[in-house]
């Protein structure tokens, strides 16, 4: 039974719509159910029946992260699960949890206040793991708790 398109492009995750879009109009090939759904969507937002989170799907409700935020905290996560792996190959994920949370925190509250304005990872924590939290807290400027550190490396 064939879907209609509409419903189909509502119903997948809007990143992943939005990042198929980019590619597409990129590379100058966008499929035309993609073609014909944006259109439309784009006309209900210059004919003001739409706002532009609905027309993109990306309309959050109460209570939910932006599609911006999410995409900002998988990014740390990614990031502390490869320090986890990079530096503490050999310990449990509670060990290596309470290690980096410990270091994190350390750093943020010793060394992110002079650096957290740098574009850039300071030359003299390039290969460390200082290297890594610049870039976690750049991510994101909150160092999470050992406990959900744990669930992060673990997940």
């Amino acid at each position: 039974m064939p879907t209609d398109p509409k419903t189909e492009l509502a119903l997948c995750d809007p990143r992943e719509w939005l990042m198929r879009l980019a590619r597409a109009l990129r590379a100058g090939r966008m499929p035309a159910r993609d073609a014909q759904v944006l259109a439309e969507r784009l006309e209900g937002v210059a004919q003001g029946h739409l706002t532009a989170e609905q027309a993109l799907g990306v309309q959050r409700a109460p209570g939910q992260r932006s599609i911006s935020l999410q995409a900002t905290i998988d990014a740390r996560n990614e990031a502390l699960r490869q320090v986890a792996k990079l530096y503490f190959p050999d310990e449990t994920c509670a060990a290596a949890a309470r290690f980096i949370a410990s270091g994190l925190t350390d750093y943020q509250r010793r060394i992110w206040p002079r650096e957290r304005a740098f574009d850039a990872v300071p030359e003299r924590n390039l290969g460390r793991i200082e290297g890594d939290f610049w870039y976690i807290l750049k991510l994101r400027d909150h160092a999470p708790s050992a406990r959900h550190m744990r669930r992060i490396i673990a997940g």
